[in-house]
Protein backbone atom coordinates (compact mmCIF):
# COMPACT_ATOMS: atom_id res chain seq x y z
CA UNK A 1 0.00 0.00 0.00
CA UNK A 2 1.25 3.13 -1.27
CA UNK A 3 -0.69 5.29 0.27
CA UNK A 4 -2.80 5.00 3.88
CA UNK A 5 -5.05 7.44 2.56
CA UNK A 6 -6.19 5.27 -0.29
CA UNK A 7 -8.20 3.30 2.06
CA UNK A 8 -10.76 6.42 2.68
CA UNK A 9 -13.59 5.73 0.27
CA UNK A 10 -14.44 8.19 -2.29
CA UNK A 11 -18.14 8.00 -2.62
CA UNK A 12 -21.30 5.86 -1.24
CA UNK A 13 -20.38 3.25 -4.17
CA UNK A 14 -16.89 2.96 -3.78
CA UNK A 15 -16.52 -1.27 -3.32
CA UNK A 16 -13.09 -1.34 -4.57
CA UNK A 17 -12.15 0.52 -1.77
CA UNK A 18 -13.94 -1.15 0.46
CA UNK A 19 -12.66 -4.54 -0.67
CA UNK A 20 -8.92 -3.22 0.33
CA UNK A 21 -10.33 -2.58 3.78
CA UNK A 22 -11.54 -5.89 3.99
CA UNK A 23 -8.47 -7.93 2.68
CA UNK A 24 -5.87 -5.86 4.42
CA UNK A 25 -3.12 -7.43 7.16
CA UNK A 26 -4.36 -5.97 10.26
CA UNK A 27 -1.18 -6.79 11.73
CA UNK A 28 0.71 -5.04 9.35
CA UNK A 29 -1.21 -2.25 8.13
CA UNK A 30 -2.22 0.76 11.03
CA UNK A 31 -5.30 2.46 10.76
CA UNK A 32 -5.08 4.84 13.19
CA UNK A 33 -4.21 7.62 10.58
CA UNK A 34 -6.99 7.30 9.28
CA UNK A 35 -9.70 6.35 12.20
CA UNK A 36 -11.24 10.06 12.03
CA UNK A 37 -12.02 9.45 8.53
CA UNK A 38 -13.01 6.77 8.22
CA UNK A 39 -15.46 7.11 11.37
CA UNK A 40 -16.99 10.32 9.71
CA UNK A 41 -17.66 8.01 6.54
CA UNK A 42 -19.85 5.13 7.98
CA UNK A 43 -21.95 7.68 9.96
CA UNK A 44 -24.92 7.46 6.83
CA UNK A 45 -25.82 3.25 7.99
CA UNK A 46 -27.92 3.45 4.29
CA UNK A 47 -25.18 3.98 2.00
CA UNK A 48 -24.46 1.00 0.04
CA UNK A 49 -20.86 0.34 1.13
CA UNK A 50 -21.01 0.73 4.26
Amino acid sequence: MKDIKDLIPQHKHDMDTIDKLKNINHDETDLGPIKDDLFEWIQDINWPAV
